[in-house]
């Protein structure tokens, strides 16, 4: 019982590495900034060149899941992240900073698509059910955890922010004692034999609205921070308190979810998206750190609906038996934009003018604007195309 009950902390505790992968560098990063005299772009890239490491160590880790047991695989993971979290805290080469970031994305890469995976492998019936809520509370509870205490670390030196990746040494050792070393069993499916056709089109319009979606949720992320700073709105211990906000805010708003859905339907995303209309033009507009506040709230809100929206969209597009197939080319296609959007930055500051950065929030507030529109038309097309099914599995039906 015992064993049972570390065992469901270990994987519970997994659910923080994509949290705390940005939201423990997210408040220290104008104190890097200033510390390191680095520009924009390459300050960008400490916060999403994890994901480009993690879009292709997530298809390796995929394919090593087959064959390998799921505790080696996490080990492995836990590993490469905690060597490359804690290794940017003991160089002052923003260039070797950066490789130890992408030593972290690696092992990012290996956990997250285990997460899930694990809890499918050892719980059944309610007990997966409620594991997996437990998980996204974990998550969006350990955000707020994170950020608050990214936040002070800051304040006293940034390397310390780099060192919150130790606390997963905890979890390698959990998994070595308490993980059972099960080895994958490979069963012959003749489900689906006709392979002809199986993402459609619209898997890769849906895709390409998370990949743009995404690259400017990054570019928002990565400037509010800087914005903050540069505006004397407050500090880094500010910072902290907004990320954690939007943490807090995205947890009740997936549990809302089903009812929106219940709703609106497939136009569940098409809100999620359109939110961040509004929380661009009160950062534009932003005259003290309330308003900052407001709008990393409602960003929260967004998140909390984006994320099942995106995957209940894709869905319908797929046959069950290929719906992995296609939410492993959406992930990837929404980390990709991660990735790519810090070179997306000069562009907007060269059209708001260098260090315009209430300009550049009103660029982002257009583009949102333009993704909203073509989302709401593409789930018209979806609805009339006939392919639009209610046989999801949704929380509260």
């Amino acid at each position: 019982m015992r064993s049972d009950v570390i065992l469901k902390f270990a994987i519970l505790l997994l659910a923080l590495v994509p949290i705390e992968t940005g939201n423990s560098i997210q408040p220290a990063l104008a104190e890097i900034s200033n510390a390191l005299n680095i520009g924009n772009v390459l300050v960008g890239y400490i916060l999403s060149l994890p994901a480009l490491a993690s879009i292709i160590f997530a298809v390796v880790c995929g394919r090593l899941s087959v064959a390998v047991s799921k505790k080696k695989l996490v080990i492995t993971g836990l590993i490469f992240y905690v060597l490359g979290g804690a290794g940017a805290a003991i160089i002052s080469n923003i260039y070797w900073i950066l490789a130890c970031r992408f030593v972290l994305g690696i092992g990012a890469g290996f956990v997250v698509p285990l997460i899930m995976g694990l809890i499918t492998e050892f719980y059944e019936g309610h007990d997966k059910a409620s594991m997996m809520g437990y998980s996204q509370a974990v998550s969006s509870f350990g955000g707020v955890v994170i950020s608050l205490a990214a936040g002070y670390l800051a304040m006293i030196n940034w390397r310390l922010n780099f060192l919150v990746s130790l606390i997963f040494i905890f979890v390698i050792v959990i998994v070595l004692k308490i993980l059972p070393d099960k080895r994958p069993v490979i069963k012959n499916s003749a489900e689906n034999p006709d392979k002809k056709g199986v993402l459609t089109p619209g898997v890769f319009v849906v895709a390409l609205i998370g990949f743009s979606s995404f690259a400017l949720a990054m570019n928002m992320m990565i400037n509010i921070a800087l914005f903050i700073s540069d505006a004397g709105l407050g500090d880094a211990m500010s910072i902290g308190k907004a990320v954690s906000l939007s943490s807090f805010f995205s947890f009740p708003a997936a549990l809302l979810f089903g009812r929106a859905f219940k709703l609106i339907r497939l136009h569940a995303l098409t809100l999620a998206i359109s939110l961040n209309i509004i929380v661009a033009i009160l950062i534009a507009n932003a005259q003290d750190i309330l308003w900052i506040y407001a709008a990393t709230s409602l960003s929260g809100i967004s998140i909390g609906l984006s994320m099942p929206g995106y995957s209940i969209a894709v869905s319908e597009l797929v046959p069950r038996s290929h719906h992995s197939y296609a939410f492993g080319l959406l992930n990837a296609c929404m980390n990709l934009g991660a990735f790519v959007a810090p070179l997306l930055m000069p562009v907007f500051f060269d059209i708001a003018g260098a260090g315009n950065y209430r300009g550049f929030f009103i660029i982002i507030t257009r583009l949102y604007a333009l993704i909203s529109v073509t989302t709401f038309i593409y789930i018209m097309i979806i609805k009339r195309g006939g392919t639009h099914r209610t046989q999801c599995a949704l929380p509260g039906q």
